[in-house]
């Protein structure tokens, strides 16, 4: 049998991913074999007549059978890009998606468009941002990147998702401007919260309260979470992804959250599932929210509501 070369082996893996049903065939299969071969992907075809080594074909290989049993890409190579930026994933924390970055740019022009009561203009606004399920972090550390002035605070319920979330916010260089802390929302009920503490040991807040809470929030009902796609369902974190029975329930503890943590014209936004265009709305209004705003993803779905605290 000839040698494996890189070329020899990407067209191999490719039809074998196809016959498999993987719809991404070629990209998982180069995305694969890059991060083995610890090089991107476009060095793979300035180099594709080069042989592989044994132990590369045998961690190669590896991939390929756990990929084939559904586990994610993401999770097999350790990362995901979102925003420009490389963030550390795996089991455990759920795996950023191209859609989440609508709310970014929407969250970025709501707040340059808002007079927000801190003072500075553009990349200087000192605000005060409350990241809810910050999961591996990217809302967050994507903030704290284009607005170096802000102090941020992240929370979610789960340690392992905050392990990475910390690695994140190291990794980009601003690990010293998010405060993350493991608090379930769940607990915080319709009761009227404490006032905020001054920064300091763990389980305290910023001052005063914030200029704007950002989440993508789990959202998909509990009867459906079964039917999804293998790699989602059976591998990334059921409390990443279950929104109780009608998934919706966080957007109600979201409404809550803003009556309690925002100031005066601060900013709410989320994250939506796409039939979700009409009735997170209406949570919204409902609890006196104002200035509702629905966008649409790429694809042409209802993927962000933004609405503000009068």
């Amino acid at each position: 049998m000839p040698p494996w070369t890189i070329l020899s082996l990407l067209d191999w893996t490719t039809n074998h991913f196809k016959k498999n049903g993987i719809e991404s065939a070629r990209l998982d299969a180069e995305l694969l074999l890059a991060h083995v071969l610890e090089c991107d992907r476009m060095k793979l075809y300035l180099q594709f007549e080069r042989v592989l080594t044994e132990d590369e074909l045998a961690v190669f290989k590896k991939l390929i059978q756990r990929r084939l049993q559904g586990e994610p890409i993401a999770y097999l190579t350790g990362e995901k890009e979102f925003w420009s930026m490389l963030f550390q994933v795996g089991p455990g924390v759920l795996i950023p998606r191209p859609e989440t970055e609508v709310l970014v740019e929407k969250v970025i022009g709501a707040i340059h468009e808002s007079p927000l009561r801190n003072v500075g203009t553009g990349r200087d606004l000192s605000l005060r941002v409350l990241d809810i399920g910050t999961g591996s972090g990217i809302l967050a550390i994507t903030l704290a990147k284009e607005f170096p002035q802000a102090q941020i605070e992240a929370w979610d319920i789960s340690e392992e998702a905050l392990i990475y979330a910390r690695k994140n916010a190291e990794r980009h260089g601003v690990g010293e401007r998010i405060k993350f802390l493991k608090k379930d929302i769940r607990g915080l009920g319709n009761a009227p919260q404490p006032p905020l503490k001054l920064r300091g040991g763990e389980g305290e807040l910023f001052p005063g309260s914030f200029d704007l809470i950002i989440s993508n929030p789990p959202y998909i009902a509990s009867s459906k979470i079964n039917s999804l796609p293998k790699e989602i369902s059976v591998f990334e974190p059921k409390q990443a992804l279950d929104g109780g029975e009608d998934g919706l329930d966080f957007y109600r503890l979201l409404s809550q959250c803003a009556g309690n943590f925002l100031n005066s014209g601060g900013i709410l936004a989320v994250e939506i599932g796409e039939d979700q265009g009409e009735t997170v709305p209406k949570i919204f209004s409902d609890a006196g929210l104002a200035e509702i705003q629905v966008t649409k993803d790429y694809a042409g779905l209802p993927r962000v509501v933004i609405t503000k605290k009068t």
